[in-house]
Order: structure tokens, then sequence, then C-alpha cells
């Protein structure tokens, strides 16, 4: 294995990659540093590498349209979703395959919170990604529901997990955080894909790599199933 380290324009991309060929690649959107927890998860499995991304405007660039804050010491969410997309699909994910010399891996997006919906919601816009993974995903922003009902994420898979006591919040909005992530894979799964919700112990914030491994396990093993799958249909 070898780490990858990059700047590109204000956005810090840190990596762990093998050193022979690359099948699959994951990129998660940081704020919890889940990296370097993960190295042991990585090294064991086989032509697999990570990079984690850096440098988002968290409240703005990963929200998808404009929305008031939630929470009284907070701020407004900005809605640049779209921008930020376009900079990370067009710039920031082809200069890192460049770097590594790649073509066309198996793509997976990863986030934690605001970027687990950012996932989802980027998942309607690209083919680029074989499936996401949102842990604790903020899909209980205002209108998230009825406008995924309306559109087709263009992945084969979606991992979704939340906490137990997250419903226990008393914040009345993020309450609701568990009843959306349930309602989300019920839309994902009327829509034809593989979705799965697994509710871990603990809140929002805690155990912020093993819930991250615990999705990249299921992202990795279930898409090599489905190929398995696919291969025996087609002998």
């Amino acid at each position: 294995m070898k780490e990858l380290s990059l700047n590109i324009k204000h956005f810090e991309i840190r990596g762990i990659v093998p050193d022979d060929r690359i099948e699959n690649m994951i990129y998660v959107l940081e704020p919890a540093k889940v990296l370097y927890n993960l190295g042991e998860f990585i090294k064991r499995k086989k032509n697999t590498g990570m990079v984690s991304i850096f440098g988002m405007d968290w409240d703005n660039d990963l929200s998808p349209w404009h929305e008031k804050k939630i929470f009284k010491k907070g701020r407004d969410f900005g809605g640049h979703a779209d921008d930020f997309r376009i900079e990370l699909l067009y710039e920031l994910i082809p200069s890192i395959e460049k770097s590594l010399c790649l073509t066309s891996p198996k793509r997976y997006l990863a986030g934690i919170s605001l970027a687990g919906l950012f996932a989802l919601h980027t998942s309607c816009h690209t083919k680029l990604f074989e499936g996401i993974a949102s842990v604790s995903g903020s899909l209980w922003f205002k209108d998230f529901i009825p406008w995924l009902e309306g559109h087709k994420p263009e992945i084969k898979l979606a991992y979704l997990s939340v906490g137990a006591q997250e419903k226990n919040t008393r914040n009345p909005i993020i309450a609701t955080t568990e009843d959306c992530n349930r309602k989300t894979v019920e839309i994902l799964k009327r829509k034809g894909i593989e979705a799965e919700l697994e509710i871990n112990p603990g809140g929002h914030f805690d155990d912020g790599p093993i819930r991250i491994e615990k999705a990249l396990r299921w992202l990795l093993q279930t898409s090599a199933e489905l190929e398995d799958k696919q291969d025996n249909n087609s002998i």
C-alpha cells in the first residue's frame, strides 16, 4: 500500500491505495477523520483504494438547496451542492485518478451527516458511482424525501445507517433522521436499487470510523455478490 497526498485548488486529498491494480475506488467526504482508522480494513481489501477529500464549506457545499438553519447557533444552508458536485466530478476525481493512472474503476461515494445527504443527492445526477454510503445522513433536510420520489439515483447499491439514539435528540427536525432514512430506503428499493438500512448503537457522532467501515464492507461485498450472480446467469 502507498499513501496519496494532493492539493487541488483549496481541497486536500489524502488516500491509501494499493501498489498494484485498483479495481475499487472509495471516495469519502470528510469532516470526521476516518481515513487512517480504516487503513487496516483497506489493506485487507484486494485492489481497493480509499481517498478522503477535505476542504468543503460544510453547510454550503453539501446542501442541495438553500434552507434556514435548524440550530440557534448554527447558520443557514447555502445550497451550493450543484457547484461542488461539478468540482468533484469534473476536477477532483479526474485529477486523482489521473495521478494514479486509473481507468474506469468501480467508484463508491461515502459521507457522514450532510455528506451522506450529498452522496445520495449526487447519485441522482451522475452514473459515475456503483454505490453510495450515507452514515447518519441528513435526510431530514426539508423537502428532500419528496424530491427523491421524483428522481432516479443512478446507482446499484445504497447503504444507509443511523444511530439508535438519534431519534431521541431534543431538536425535533434532527429527531426525524431515522424515520427519513427508513422512508428513503423504501423509495430506493421501489426504484430497483439494492438498499440497506442499519441501526447502530449510539448517537449522531458516535463511532464514525466503525460505521464507515461497516458501510464499505457492505458495499464491496454486495457488489461482488451481484457480479457473481450476473456471471452465473450468463453461463
